[in-house]
C-alpha cells in the first residue's frame, strides 16, 4: 500500500502547538510522527531528532529503515510535523526530500511584523531577557520572506504538492483552515472539539521577565511566579515591543513579495494585513519625502550611498525620477566588478572622488548612530565639509542635527 506522506514544516509561532496536540493526533488513517509523541524503535521519529540536532546521518541507510517502518503501519497517511523545518530550508529539505520526494507539504504563515513581535515575545517567555529589540531585529527582520520559502517548497515538492495556510485565517475561520487542509491532503474531515488556543502572556508579564536577566530566578522564587500569574489574569495590558516606525518599514519592504505570494497561492493576503498600501515607514510617506528632494535638488547630480535591501525595495516601489541620480556606492563596491545596482550605475568606492556630484544621498535606514558612521567614513574618504549630505529617510529635525553636527 503507498504511503502518503505530509511534512507540515512550520513556521514557528503559527499555531504549530496546537495542531501537534489538538488537530494532527486525533485525524483518521494517520500516523503522527512528531518529536514530543514517544514511539518506541520508530526511525522517522529518531531521524527527525538526528536532523534536529545536526548529527550526521547516512539518508540511504535511514531510508531503508524508515520505508521498512512505515510500510509495516496499517495507517495510510504519515503526517511528519516540525516546525523547524521551515527555519533552515535547504539544510532540512536536503535530508527530508531524497526519503519522501513526493511528500505534500504544508507551510503555515504570519505576517512579518506580527511575526517577529511575537518570536520577540517568546524568547523573553523562555528566558532569553537579555536580547534587546534592535539586535533581534538586525538578525531577523529581513529574513523572513515567506515567498522565498514557498519557492523553495516548490522547487523541491512541485507546486501541486505545497500548501500555505495563513495563521490568520486560522484566528479568523478555523473552518475555513481546515478545510484547506482537508482538500489538499484527501484526509477525512475532523474538527477539533478543543477550540482553545493557548493564550499569549500579558504585556505586563513580559515586561517583568524582560527585566530579569537570569530565568532561573523566576523558576525558584514563588513570589515572581505568583506575580507573573497575577499580571497574566487580571492586568492585561496589551503592548508590543516592537516600535510602530519599524514595524511599517518592514510591512513595507515585505509588502510586494507578499502580494506576489497572495497570486501564487490564490489566497488574497491584503484581507490579513500582508500587504502595505503603501511604501510607508510608520506614519511616514517616504515618497512624499523623495518628492521634497526631488524639488530641493532639482538640476543637481545626486550620489546614493548605501545599496542594501532597503534602496532596492525604495526603488521597486517608489518614483526616483525626479533625482538626477549619477550612480550609487557602497562598501561592497570597492574594487568590485558590479556595475549595475537595482538599474543605477555602480560608482566604485574608490573612484567617489573622481565623479562630479553635488549632494550625497543617504539610501538607508538605520539608527542616528549608525548613520553619524557613515557620515564619518565619508568624511574620512572625501574630507570634512566637502560634500553635502541628504537622508531618503525622512529623519526628524533633532536627528539631522545630530548626524551633522557630529565629528
Amino acid at each position: 500500500m503507498k504511503k502518503q506522506v505530509i511534512i507540515h514544516v512550520g513556521l514557528p509561532k503559527t499555531a504549530s502547538t496546537y495542531l501537534q496536540d489538538m488537530f494532527f493526533p486525533f485525524l483518521k488513517d494517520v500516523y503522527f510522527c512528531y518529536r514530543n509523541v514517544k514511539t518506541n524503535n520508530d526511525p522517522l521519529q529518531e531521524y527527525n531528532r538526528k536532523l534536529r540536532n545536526y548529527f550526521p546521518v547516512d539518508v540511504s541507510q535511514e531510508k531503508n529503515a524508515i520505508y521498512e517502518y512505515i510500510n509495516n503501519l496499517h495507517e495510510s497517511n504519515i503526517i511528519l510535523s516540525d516546525e523547524i523545518f521551515s527555519t533552515n530550508c535547504e539544510y532540512y529539505t536536503d535530508y527530508l526530500k531524497p526519503i519522501f520526494p513526493d511528500a505534500k507539504i504544508i507551510l503555515c504563515v504570519r505576517e512579518q511584523t506580527d511575526w517577529l513581535e511575537s518570536l520577540y515575545k517568546h524568547h523573553i517567555t523562555t528566558g532569553k531577557s537579555n536580547i534587546v529589540v534592535d539586535y533581534f531585529l538586525k538578525l531577523n527582520a529581513f529574513n523572513c520572506n515567506w515567498l522565498d520559502k514557498y519557492k523553495h517548497y516548490v522547487n523541491n515538492f512541485g507546486k501541486e504538492n505545497v500548501l500555505v495556510l495563513p495563521y490568520e485565517m486560522f484566528k479568523k475561520d478555523k473552518s475555513q483552515f481546515f478545510k484547506m487542509f482537508f482538500e489538499f491532503t484527501g484526509i477525512e474531515y475532523f474538527y477539533p472539539e478543543n477550540k482553545l488556543v493557548r493564550s499569549a502572556p500579558s504585556f505586563s508579564s513580559l515586561i517583568l521577565k524582560s527585566l530579569i536577566y537570569n530565568p532561573a530566578n523566576i523558576q525558584h522564587n514563588k513570589f515572581i511566579q505568583l506575580l507573573i500569574k497575577f499580571l497574566d489574569n487580571f492586568i492585561k495590558i496589551k503592548g508590543d515591543f516592537i516600535d510602530k516606525k519599524r514595524k511599517g518599514l518592514i510591512k513595507s519592504y515585505y509588502s510586494n513579495f507578499n502580494k506576489e505570494l497572495s497570486e501564487h497561492i490564490g489566497i488574497d493576503l491584503k484581507k490579513y494585513g500582508y500587504i502595505a498600501e503603501e511604501l510607508t515607514l510608520g506614519d511616514i510617506k517616504l515618497q512624499n519625502n523623495i518628492d521634497k528632494l526631488a524639488k530641493k535638488y532639482k538640476n543637481k547630480k545626486v550620489l546614493i550611498y548605501g545599496a542594501g535591501k532597503f534602496f532596492q525595495t525604495v526603488t521597486e516601489n517608489l518614483d526616483l525620477k525626479g533625482l538626477n541620480i549619477i550612480g550609487v556606492s557602497d562598501r561592497k563596491f570597492c574594487n568590485s566588478d558590479v556595475k549595475d545596482f537595482a538599474g543605477y550605475k555602480v560608482i566604485d568606492l574608490s573612484e567617489i572622488q573622481n565623479h562630479d556630484f553635488d549632494v550625497i544621498i543617504l539610501g538607508v535606514i538605520t539608527e542616528v548612530k549608525t548613520v553619524t558612521r557613515i557620515k564619518e567614513f565619508l568624511e574620512d574618504l572625501l574630507g570634512a565639509n566637502k560634500f553635502k549630505l541628504d537622508f531618503i529617510h525622512n529623519y526628524t529635525f533633532m536627528d539631522r542635527i545630530k548626524i551633522l553636527i557630529s565629528n
